[in-house]
C-alpha cells in the first residue's frame, strides 16, 4: 500500500483525487491519472471524493457526457475500501447548464441506489 508517511498522518477523512496537499510527487501524479489507481493505493487509509471534470464535462459537456462521466466515477469509486464520495473535480463553474446539474443529480440518484462500501452500487446492475 502508500508508503508516503504524510498519506498516513494526514488528519483528513477525504481525499480528492486532484487534491495536492503535501502527498509526495508520486501520489500527487497519481491523482491526476488514474482514478482506479487512487483508489487502490489510498482507498485503504482514505475515503476517495470526486472527479466529474467541472469545465470539461460538467460546464462544457452534454448531459449524456455528465451521465457518463458520472457512471464512470461511481464504477471506479466502488473499488475504494474506506469508501467513496462522487463530487465535481472542484468546484460547479459559473455557466454550468441548469440540465447538466439535473442530469448529474438523475445520473448519481439512478446508478448510485444502493450503495454500500466496497460494492457495485444496485444501480450500476
Amino acid at each position: 500500500m502508500c508508503q508516503d508517511k504524510d498519506v498516513k498522518r494526514r488528519p483528513s477523512h477525504a481525499i480528492h483525487w486532484y487534491d495536492t496537499v503535501n502527498l509526495g510527487d508520486s501520489v500527487s501524479s497519481l491523482l491526476r491519472e488514474s482514478r482506479t489507481k487512487v483508489c487502490e493505493v489510498l482507498g485503504d487509509t482514505v475515503t476517495i471524493a470526486g472527479n466529474v471534470p467541472p469545465v470539461d464535462v460538467l460546464r462544457s459537456g452534454i448531459i449524456d457526457d455528465v451521465i457518463e462521466s458520472v457512471k464512470e466515477c461511481i464504477q471506479k469509486g466502488t473499488t475504494s475500501p474506506k469508501g467513496y464520495i462522487l463530487a465535481s473535480g472542484c468546484q460547479i463553474p459559473v455557466g454550468t447548464p441548469k440540465e447538466n446539474l439535473e442530469a448529474y443529480i438523475y445520473a448519481s440518484r439512478t446508478f448510485g441506489k444502493g450503495a454500500k462500501i466496497g460494492e457495485m452500487p444496485l444501480g450500476m446492475m
